[in-house]
């Protein structure tokens, strides 16, 4: 069976358990053979589905930005032949980049005229929609707003260049020196074993204007004993004192639990910052299969001394709490 629309094929060898069947490898890769000679040419009709504008690209279409992350959003996005004329289609997004030089855009019903300008490289136009109308994007979204490599949750962090920052001072209370200390090390020996490479590492001290602006900083510790927490801590939406933790409705005793968060970087919006932890999947994780290196909490949490969870949660498109 071949469908008429998706480039797909299924195909079921008679007989065959495992192995192949002649006629159906025949047929496989005929097929492949065909699709292969156009396989350097993007469409110009692109289906796309995304849960996060982590993953938010297709040929000629990028989504920027979610109304709701990890909710699904549909994109179903037309171009004329001539590349004058684009449709487009959308559910949960509020903003889109489409690649070309285009006269006229549609999108969801509305056409947007499009003033051809002079471009050095590759042409493209941004959308953005407000209270369900479309525009054409005037720079960069207005104050923070989760778009792709900023959109948590704490795993993502690691998707691009890190360096962990450990603490010189003296924590607050115990469970602040011994946690994070825990939490660093079991990174440390994870990544060496499992990805075959050496985190980067840096004390608190020694952090650079140019580490805050080339790295996601993986910062250990409390604001106490780390001086670069100390100096983000207070742009945080969490409040951590010695004697607690706040964050939204929920208050929790220093002595006993710690915070851990992913939240664009108060010193470099452009990236992110991290307090406490490493990949939140572990060494049984990876002896397992690929299915459980997935994200254990969501965008920040309270851990209790032992390690339990005693609070996550996800900020909303705009960083805040829900």
């Amino acid at each position: 069976m071949v469908t008429n629309d998706l480039r797909a094929i299924f195909l079921v060898g008679p007989k065959t358990g495992h192995s192949w069947h002649p006629g159906s490898r025949a047929e496989s890769n005929a097929f492949i053979n065909k699709a292969l000679e156009t396989a350097d040419k993007a469409p110009d009709h692109v289906r796309f589905v995304t849960y996060t504008t982590r993953f938010n690209r297709a040929h000629w279409l990028t989504v920027d930005v979610l109304d709701r992350t990890y909710e699904r959003a549909d994109v179903d996005a037309r171009r004329s032949p001539d590349g004058n004329e684009y449709t487009v289609t959308t559910k949960n997004v509020s903003r889109l980049t489409v690649e070309g030089s285009p006269r006229t855009v549609t999108l969801d019903g509305q056409a947007i005229k499009v003033v051809p300008v002079a471009q050095p490289f590759r042409a493209a136009v941004t959308f953005d929609k407000t209270n369900g109308t479309w525009t054409i994007a005037k720079g960069e979204p207005a104050g923070l707003r989760k778009t792709h490599g900023l959109q948590g949750p704490v795993d993502d962090a690691f998707m691009d260049a890190f360096l962990c920052v450990r603490p010189t001072g003296t924590p607050w209370n115990a469970v602040a020196g011994e946690r994070p200390d825990q939490a660093l090390s079991v990174f440390q020996a994870n990544f060496a074993k499992w990805l075959r490479g050496d985190v980067r590492v840096k004390n608190d001290r020694a952090v650079t204007d140019r580490d805050i602006a080339d790295h996601n900083l993986i910062l250990f510790g409390d604001p106490n004993s780390n001086s670069v927490i100390a100096k983000v801590a207070g742009k945080l939406p969490l409040r951590w004192t010695k004697s607690s933790i706040e964050i939204g409705a929920h208050t929790f005793s220093a002595a006993d639990h710690v915070a851990v968060i992913v939240y664009p970087n108060p010193l470099n919006s452009k990236r992110y910052v991290v307090l406490n932890s490493g990949h939140t999947f572990g060494d049984e994780d990876f002896r397992g299969t690929n299915a459980w290196l997935y994200p254990r909490i969501g965008d920040y949490a309270i851990l209790t001394a032992n390690g339990d969870i005693a609070l996550s949660g996800f900020f909303d498109e705009r960083w805040q709490l829900k």
